[in-house]
């Protein structure tokens, strides 16, 4: 028998993006709705670790940029750089800047490989 984890994302398959996202917000705010102009605040924080699988260890020197959507409109909140783990130096956001809504990470895997990756011939 699957467990009710399975069966829950089994019928949330059919949903369209604007549905999950509907309802992932609905569950992170725990079916509050802020004010207008209000956000509530999330404890923790966000952070990436990025692989470079074609050379086997961390994506040091990649640039990440997180980006917040806002009635629409895409706004950049963070761009940086990893480091030597392929982490960043410090969260994306932190405590005090987590907020429910939809975010966006955009990770330059084309400058960081400099041009296409080497097709591998098997």
């Amino acid at each position: 028998m699957p467990r009710r984890s399975g069966r829950l994302f089994a019928a949330r398959l059919p949903n369209d993006r604007t549905k999950e996202i509907g309802v992932a917000l609905e569950k992170i705010s725990k079916n509050r709705t802020p004010a207008a102009g209000r956000h509530y605040l999330m404890k923790g924080k966000l952070s990436t670790h990025v692989l470079d699988i074609q050379n086997g260890g961390p994506a040091a020197g990649l640039s990440v940029a997180l980006w917040r959507l806002e009635q629409g409109e895409r706004v950049l909140l963070k761009d940086v750089v990893t480091n030597f783990e392929g982490r960043t130096d410090e969260p994306l956001l932190d405590s005090s800047e987590m907020q429910a809504g939809e975010y966006e990470l955009v990770f330059q895997v084309g400058a960081y490989f400099g041009t296409e990756p080497e097709k591998v011939i098997s």
